[in-house]
């Protein structure tokens, strides 16, 4: 009899520490994807602020026309944001044929930059 009941206190002992360490183990995967979500938005924030830096420094404080390598290290950082919506723009402001087009596609493409970053 005295058996059973030290059984009984162990066996609900063991249930009530199995409960309260679920509880624990859910209640951190949740805090743990809460910021794996927030360090996916600042890894992007961080890429598009890079672009648009990297944009910034050859385009519009370069003098005259972009060198081919600074080009091509634009187009590649466009591309290694993984934005298709970024990356069109970016075409569309280096196929640009009259100045217009080059001012249109410059705003459309900075005024995107801006946007797409997250707050």
């Amino acid at each position: 009899m005295k058996n059973i009941k030290i059984l009984n206190t162990l066996v609900v002992i063991l249930l009530i520490s199995t409960l309260f360490f679920a509880w624990l183990s859910f209640s951190y995967n949740s805090k743990i994807q809460i910021l794996e979500n927030e360090i996916a938005v600042q890894t992007s924030n961080n890429k598009i602020m890079s672009f648009t830096k990297l944009f910034m420094s050859k385009v519009l404080s370069g003098n005259g026309e972009v060198s081919f390598e600074d080009r091509l290290q634009l187009e590649n950082s466009a591309k290694d944001l993984g934005d298709s919506e970024i990356l069109n723009s970016w075409q569309d402001f280096t196929k640009s044929k009259t100045s217009a087009d080059v001012e249109k596609n410059f705003y459309n493409l900075l005024q995107l930059l801006l946007n797409k970053i997250a707050i």
